[in-house]
C-alpha cells in the first residue's frame, strides 16, 4: 500500500484486523489529543497489539512523510501459520520482539515522567 504525506492510515476505536510494516517511509502514531506517542521508520510495525489482542486501536496512525506499508490481515496471518509453521513461528517471535521493545520504551517514558 502506498500512503501519501498526512494520510490516515486507521484512526482510534477502528476495527483492528491488520498489521502494518513499513517498507520505506514514516508513520506516526498519536493519541486522541493529536500528541505524537511516537515516530515509526523503515522496518517497523504497527497495529500488531491490537490485532492479535482483537481489540480495536487505541491510536491514530498516520504518514508522516510518503510511506510504502505491507499490510497484514488475521485471515492472511492464519493461512501463513498453517501453511508455513517455520516462517509463522519466526513472524511471531520478531512480532513479540517488537511488542517487548515498545512496552520497554513506554516503561522508560512512565518513569522519566514520574
Amino acid at each position: 500500500t502506498t500512503c501519501s504525506v498526512c494520510q490516515n492510515i486507521y484512526s482510534a476505536g477502528d476495527d483492528a484486523d491488520e498489521l502494518f510494516l513499513i517498507l520505506s517511509g514514516k508513520v506516526n502514531l498519536k493519541d486522541s489529543d493529536d500528541h505524537t506517542i511516537t515516530e515509526l521508520r523503515e522496518g517497523a510495525s504497527f497495529g500488531e497489539c491490537s490485532m492479535l489482542s482483537e481489540t480495536k486501536h487505541s491510536a491514530n496512525a498516520s504518514a508522516e512523510s510518503a510511506a510504502e506499508i505491507a499490510v497484514l490481515n488475521r485471515s492472511e496471518l492464519e493461512r501463513l501459520v498453517r501453511r508455513h509453521p517455520d516462517i509463522a513461528v519466526r513472524l511471531y517471535r520478531n512480532l513479540a520482539r517488537d511488542v517487548v521493545g515498545k512496552l520497554h520504551r513506554t516503561n522508560l517514558r512512565t518513569n522519566s515522567v514520574n
